[in-house]
């Protein structure tokens, strides 16, 4: 046991330590000037007992640095949406090459509208939309009601096969390239080959990569058994190709929902495209539609269209059962909530009984 000299207050007896404590303390670094001093006895301990076993609790905690009010850099990013940097990123880049092609798509997601239920006076708000398929915002959202589509044709579908149709790179995109693909896929629907394709649909997608464009085809064939081989010569053969790259994969586990449903292009990718490669690619696309359906599922378009538009029409209803709402820009929403809120600050006039003369009796 270590007895503390130093001076008490009040005439106490001096404090007692143990010597684990005391050892402890002379552990500390020297040029800390100030001396920890063992806490007092607690209750229910004599201060003559041995204090190892109350040691353990009165153990001095390692320093730690505060971290509170802290923002990770890595997380900055997550202010903005990446979406909006994308389409950000193609404009500044389409202006840089003198082009007003994005002049559009800048307006899009800039403008906030609000929508009143007229029943239950609920509001929604919403962003105005370009409806570009090239967009990033927008393509999110036209990728989401394709999927929808999608999943209404696979229904029926009963042997789904996943295809995928390349050609070699191209230096330069032009809407008769893009034409020319297209027509070569219906050449082959047309071929010995196909004859058992009885109908799906497909999206053209491209991407570039150092040697070019890189244009391929996602199909969702309704067939029972596809030669891959045979495919890949036929293929190639239609392109100028002694064969082609071809992918075929069964997809009744509904894995191809990712790949047929995107839309023309990534907006990560585009947005890594150059002024001059943005402005190819927006021209070439223009007017060409790239998604597409065929045999027995092509009969069934307008079918699938009207169950689209009653499931669409059932998503624009209120809680409150009300299917009529007023739709106006926000500084209109803005001007009515001020009325609103002055309109209920002014107090009502007070009440006048009407004064008549006495009747003499």
């Amino acid at each position: 046991m270590v007895q503390n000299t130093t001076p008490t207050s009040g005439g106490k007896p001096p404090e007692v330590i143990s010597s684990e404590t005391f050892t402890r303390y002379q552990s500390l670094e020297p040029s800390s000037s100030v001396v920890p001093h063992p806490d007092p006895t607690p209750d229910g301990v004599d201060e003559h007992d041995d204090l190892e076993s109350v040691g353990k609790e009165n153990q001095v905690e390692s320093l730690q640095l505060e971290r509170r009010g802290v923002t990770s850099h890595l997380k900055q990013g997550q202010l903005w949406q990446k979406e909006t940097m994308w389409r950000d990123s193609i404009v500044s880049k389409l202006l840089s090459v003198g082009s007003d092609l994005g002049s559009q798509m800048n307006t899009c997601h800039r403008d906030r509208s609000v929508r009143v239920c007229c029943g239950c006076k609920s509001k929604r708000v919403f962003w105005n939309r370009c409806e570009l398929k090239y967009c990033p915002i927008c393509a999110e959202r036209l990728g989401r009601e394709r999927r929808e589509t999608v999943e209404a044709w696979t229904k029926q579908i009963r042997q789904a096969k996943h295809v995928v149709l390349t050609v070699r790179n191209t230096d330069t995109l032009t809407k008769t390239y893009f034409q020319w693909f297209k027509l070569q896929f219906a050449r082959l629907r047309r071929t010995r080959l196909c004859r058992n394709w009885e109908g799906g649909f497909y999206s053209i997608e491209t991407t570039w990569n150092e040697s070019g464009a890189h244009v391929h085809l996602h199909a969702l064939v309704d067939a029972r058994w596809i030669d891959a081989r045979e495919l890949a010569r036929t293929w190639g053969k239609l392109v100028g190709q002694d064969f082609a790259i071809v992918k075929v994969k069964d997809a009744r586990d509904r894995s191809y929902l990712s790949e047929v449903s995107k839309y023309v292009v990534k907006g990560s990718e585009l947005a890594a495209w150059s002024g001059e490669k943005l402005v190819q690619f927006i021209t070439a696309i223009d007017g060409v539609r790239m998604f597409g359906v065929f045999g027995s599922l092509y009969k069934l378009r307008k079918e699938i269209r009207e169950w689209l538009d009653t499931v669409q029409s059932q998503r624009n209803v209120c809680e409150c059962g009300c299917s009529h709402f007023t739709v106006m820009d926000e500084r209109c929403w803005e001007f009515e909530e001020i009325c609103r809120e002055l309109d209920a600050a002014i107090p009502p006039p007070p009440k006048r009984e009407p004064s008549h003369p006495e009747l003499p009796l």
